[in-house]
């Protein structure tokens, strides 16, 4: 992930996407979730659905990268550990009741052997909470600077998500109304959705929250990412 895509993504923070997406992982938690969860936020970057997840339980979280970590660590000490992978998932061992992970399992190339080691560190029955970037459509010069490997359907990282030892017990799409602007968008300059007018930044939020109120009684038919909340079930 090149350098310019962290800060990218450290200012795109305080706008609509984050503000967005927050509301509609609250949603999801509200009706899925106890709490009284023990949660790990993986790729939890500079930390900012760490609020969105502290209702909801005691929260650790993992980002292996060094000044994205100390950071982090600094926003919410004593939730952040070491950065090493590896180490993490021998650590931690059946230490969780629900593992989060938003926007990180496309980084990676082989996805389903990273979820099976995120399954260790579920405790039976436990849960993974996955937002995937949608729609190879959508892939672009954002797609590269992010580091991505690719883009999901829903019926893809569902396929992937019960390879890797999961059941599904919740999937949708997620921002249906600004896919054809996000399109757009991507087509002609490969720009993220950060840097928006105040009052645009706002009116985009709202738009998406509307949309949103629906999760998670139905499933949205398609949309720019792709929610998925899954069981442990070996």
């Amino acid at each position: 992930m090149q350098e310019s895509a962290f800060k990218a993504m450290h200012d795109a923070e305080a706008g609509w996407w984050y503000d967005a997406r927050m509301f509609g992982v609250k949603r999801i938690l509200e009706r899925m979730a106890t709490h009284d969860e023990t949660i790990c936020d993986v790729g939890a970057g500079y930390g900012a659905m760490i609020p969105a997840l502290q209702p909801f339980g005691s929260v650790a979280a993992f980002e292996p990268d060094e000044a994205r970590r100390q950071a982090c660590a600094r926003t919410y000490p004593g939730t952040v550990g070491h950065g090493d992978f590896a180490q993490f998932i021998l650590e931690s061992v059946a230490s969780f009741s629900l593992v989060t992970l938003y926007d990180v399992v496309e980084h990676v190339e082989d996805d389903v052997a990273f979820l099976k080691n995120i399954a260790r560190t579920l405790r039976p029955k436990g849960h993974i909470f996955i937002s995937v970037p949608a729609l190879q459509l959508l892939w672009s010069d954002f797609d590269v600077r992010n580091g991505h490997y690719r883009r999901y359907t829903r019926k893809h990282i569902e396929r992937v998500v019960r390879a890797a030892g999961f059941e599904i017990e919740y999937a949708t799409y997620w921002n249906m109304m600004l896919l054809i602007p996000t399109l757009l968008v991507r087509r002609s300059s490969g720009a993220g959705a950060v840097g928006l007018p105040r009052i645009l930044d706002r009116m985009f939020y709202w738009w998406v929250r509307f949309e949103t109120l629906c999760m998670p009684f139905i499933s949205l038919p398609i949309g720019t990412s792709v929610f998925v909340y899954a069981r442990k079930t070996n």
